[in-house]
């Protein structure tokens, strides 16, 4: 399930039973409930070691933490666990982060060090 881009709606395929059925061309009114979650753009979500997760700013360090992802809605992720509404995430260069990181976890280039 994806939101699309140029109108901004879910498509669903509504299935009616049971009852008396509406007459064809009579307009319904459905929901559908999605899950609470945070909405992050998709730049945000970075994936370490097969773990999908963000980089939380506190002050002046940033640190991965694991996530659980929701459903796509278009640019924007919707993440059910990780993450609280009020959180500093780092949405725009979360992939340099990463590589930084990555770089100091490696043996042998003064990883594990914490510059």
């Amino acid at each position: 399930m994806a939101l699309s881009q140029d109108t901004r709606r879910l498509s669903y395929r509504l299935r009616l039973s049971g009852g008396a059925l509406p007459m064809a061309g009579t307009p319904l009114e459905v929901y559908i409930p999605l899950a609470q979650g945070v909405s992050l753009p998709q730049s945000a979500l970075q994936q370490m070691d097969g773990v999908w997760g963000v980089f939380v700013g506190d002050g002046d360090f940033a640190g991965f933490r694991p996530v659980k992802r929701g459903v796509e809605l278009g640019t924007e992720v919707l993440v059910l666990e990780g993450v609280k509404p009020g959180e500093t995430v780092v949405a725009e260069g979360a992939y340099l982060l990463k590589a930084l990181q990555q770089k100091r976890s490696e043996p042998g280039e003064g990883g594990g060090h914490g510059h």
